[in-house]
């Protein structure tokens, strides 16, 4: 009877009827990560029917306003209890929500890395499920409903560079704690071939060549197999010639056929020298360039709403039947 109540109330209460120009969705999070600011707040500025705010700030009198909840990256599992129960759909957006690097350091093999998901992701009362790669989907998506991937958009403002004739800084975008060894190898590579190492320059266009890599105690399986593919993704939207580590899941899963991939120090110098060239170069700035129109965050947010709509038209089809059973 409640079930068929909420059913009803959506679609016939004004309040609370879906919009006609799409689902109404409230994104929810810390309001303050990263991570946060691209998988909420600019992916909710795509669609006036969308907002991104703190779920520390979310009221009762806010919940009418939407169809759907998207939690992003710390999931509250009594807030989205709550709002099941006042008849919305819920979607939690898992994006890198272990600690770092430590459940990482924790959970060194592909069945403790499950295992340690498996805890987590099973007990969820989620209408719906995103995860930020392939690789996560396919080791994790059994465990939940309506399990999806979604990559990350490049940065939304990520100007091009210009392509130099001749290369001269090789640089990495990031916490440099993530680098761990790689930077010291970084820099004996490019002393070797007399480049110039560059960490977290003024921007991505003073570069020649981008460098995409983990390691340390920050490149554990969990973060090689699950952590999204956004630097990569920048480094396309900058049309910058890319090496990246051959075991990051992601970095493999969206590659072009353009990124240069190492596993050691002499991997990572003959792929630096592959792209020393300036005709290669720019080959491969002119192939980033129209690749990087997939992770537009206008791309991103359409795929969002595709898939919000599957999760809203799957829960009415449910409610459906169980009114009807009732």
């Amino acid at each position: 009877m409640f079930q068929w109540l909420q059913t009803w109330r959506r679609w016939w209460w004004p309040d609370s009827a879906p919009s006609a120009d799409g689902p109404r969705v409230c994104f929810l999070g810390d309001g303050v990560s990263g991570s946060w600011q691209m998988r909420a707040a600019q992916i909710a500025e795509t669609h006036p029917a969308w907002e991104a705010m703190a779920t520390k700030d979310l009221r009762a009198s806010d919940v009418p306003r939407f169809d759907l909840f998207c939690i992003v990256k710390r999931f509250d599992a009594a807030k989205a209890e709550w709002l099941r129960s006042q008849g919305k759909a819920v979607v939690y957006d898992v994006v890198d929500p272990w600690k770092q690097p430590e459940d990482g350091e924790a959970n060194p093999t592909l069945n403790d890395v499950v295992g340690y998901f498996r805890r987590m992701l099973s007990p969820m009362a989620v209408d719906g499920v995103i995860f930020p790669n392939a690789t996560m989907l396919a080791d994790l998506g059994h465990f939940v409903p309506r399990p999806t991937h979604i990559y990350h958009h490049h940065r939304v403002y990520q100007e091009p560079i210009i392509v130099c004739r001749q290369a001269t800084r090789v640089g990495y975008e990031g916490r440099e704690d993530y680098l761990g060894p790689w930077a010291e190898t970084a820099a004996r590579v490019c002393e070797r071939l007399g480049l110039e190492w560059v960490v977290n320059p003024n921007s991505l266009t003073s570069l020649d060549i981008g460098l995409a890599v983990r390691g340390g105690r920050n490149g554990t399986l969990m973060a090689k197999r699950y952590k999204s593919n956004v630097k990569l993704a920048n480094l396309f939207a900058a049309g910058l010639p890319a090496i990246a580590h051959a075991d990051e899941a992601s970095y493999r899963e969206t590659d072009d056929g353009n990124v240069r991939f190492f596993m050691d120090e002499a991997s990572l110098e003959r792929a630096i020298v592959d792209l020393l060239p300036y005709e290669r170069r720019l080959a491969v700035h002119k192939a980033f360039l129209a690749h990087s129109r997939r992770f537009r965050v206008e791309t991103i947010a359409e795929q969002y709403e595709a898939y919000f709509r599957h999760v809203l038209a799957s829960r009415a089809q449910r409610e459906t039947r169980h009114s009807a059973a009732a």
